[in-house]
């Protein structure tokens, strides 16, 4: 870290990305380098958003063909077009990175999104046999939602302590707000949640570990464990009042960060019909 920070003083280091400083200091990439990555991405950016908003999508000249990932509740999912997977170098032809998201939450991580126009690829790049991508997909969002699910308890448990902490500091009415039963309630409820949530993580992970079937387990994880992170993190903005609605006291970061966990690795509405899926088997 001192070395990247000696570098910096020679050289302007204030419009890298977070992604890029984190390349540095793992690869020693030099800093020009860095800097012609970034302009040439830049340069080469089209102007894409989301699935989600597709009237607002510009198509680039020549066919192109969108595939759209198909997830767990789609009742076609498996059936007819097989999916194969293949691998894709971002030098090649048609592959262009769009520009970065200015999201609500996770600021720390960039966030692109990607364009295949008219890429032509090898038969040896060619990963598997016709339908082989969907089930490797589906068998990765599987485990991914631990991880997902971890995160969600690492926001709940944060907000958590930066709650106890204002608690036994503010004073109201004559005595620390810890003091209070209406905060002591919102802090009973908050530990519970997180112990529960804590268990069902480590539920998922023993059972990934023993190479038994973690698929509702997963799910139940990730789905409790993201709820938990919105309910948790909103009760610390509210313990902490009106500084609470500060960036300087954090609370209010971790609110926007936790809301992403309900999203991404499968909605909470779809982890909801993962479940019920494996109930009724």
């Amino acid at each position: 870290k001192s070395k990247v920070r000696g570098e910096a003083n020679k050289k302007a280091i204030d419009d890298f990305e977070v992604d890029d400083m984190i390349k540095l200091i793992k690869a020693d990439y030099d800093l020009q380098t860095l800097k012609n990555i970034k302009d040439a991405i830049q340069k080469r950016s089209a102007e894409e958003v989301f699935p989600s908003k597709p009237s607002k999508v510009r198509e680039p000249r020549g066919e192109r063909k969108r595939v759209e990932p198909r997830v767990e509740g789609d009742e076609t999912a498996g059936e007819g077009e097989a999916a194969p997977t293949e691998g894709v170098e971002k030098e090649w032809e048609g592959f262009q990175i769009g520009k970065k998201e200015d999201k609500m939450g996770i600021r720390g991580s960039d966030t692109h999104s990607i364009m295949f126009t008219n890429v032509k690829v090898p038969k040896a790049n060619r990963i598997g046999e016709d339908g082989f991508g969907f089930k490797f997909a589906m068998k990765v969002l599987a485990g991914g939602r631990i991880g997902i699910a971890a995160q969600a308890l690492g926001i709940a448990s944060g907000a958590f302590e930066l709650s106890v902490k204002y608690s036994k500091e503010r004073k109201a009415f004559g005595t620390e707000i810890m003091n209070h039963q209406a905060i002591q309630f919102k802090l009973a409820d908050m530990a519970t949640e997180i112990e529960a949530a804590r268990l069902l993580c480590l539920k998922a992970a023993w059972l990934k570990d023993q190479h038994e079937d973690y698929i509702m387990a997963s799910a139940q994880a990730k789905l409790f464990a993201s709820s938990a992170a919105m309910r948790i993190t909103t009760e610390a903005v509210q313990v902490h009042g009106g500084y609470g609605f500060v960036k300087e006291y954090h609370v209010e970061r971790m609110m926007r960060d936790a809301k992403i966990t309900q999203i991404y690795e499968g909605t909470s509405e779809v982890q909801k019909i993962v479940i019920a899926r494996e109930v009724l088997k």
